[in-house]
This record gives C-alpha cells, sequence and structure tokens, in this order.
C-alpha cells in the first residue's frame, strides 16, 4: 500500500509541474456543458439544471479542460399524467 502511495503522489506532483490540475465542480453552480459530463438526477426541490454532486473529478491543463468532471445534475421530474 505504502508503494501504491507513494506512486500516486509522484503522479500528482508530475501533473502539478505539468500545469495540470484536477478540479471538482461546485455544488449548487448551474450546469457547464463545457466543464462538466452530466449524469441527469430527477429532483422536484431543486432548480433544473445545478449540479448536485461530483462523481469523478476533471482535469485542466493550465486553463483548458482536458477532461470533464463527471457531475450530478438536477433535471425536472417528467409529468406522467398524459
Amino acid at each position: 500500500i505504502k508503494g501504491v502511495e507513494m506512486i500516486h503522489n509522484n503522479l500528482l506532483e508530475t501533473l502539478k509541474e505539468k500545469n495540470i490540475f484536477a478540479f471538482e465542480a461546485q455544488v449548487g453552480i448551474l450546469f457547464n456543458p463545457h466543464e462538466h459530463d452530466p449524469i441527469l438526477i430527477e429532483d422536484n426541490s431543486k432548480e433544473a439544471g445545478i449540479v448536485r454532486g461530483t462523481i469523478k473529478k476533471g482535469y485542466k491543463f493550465k486553463e483548458k479542460i482536458i477532461r470533464p468532471a463527471r457531475v450530478e445534475v438536477v433535471k425536472e421530474k417528467e409529468n406522467s399524467d398524459e
């Protein structure tokens, strides 16, 4: 386990040296398709399009997104009255 932790820390340090950083979406912000990869969650208690949580971190090279963050996004419940 200690060896795996050392490799993980070395990898993170190398990414940092290359200006590659992990990021998470803030809960409660509006979904941004350029930064987020959505997984839709039905929830009538919150406004549609709001980020509810981060599932997997995204990565940026300087300010360019190289992998979007995977996030839970609120969607409106569909009416089944029809």
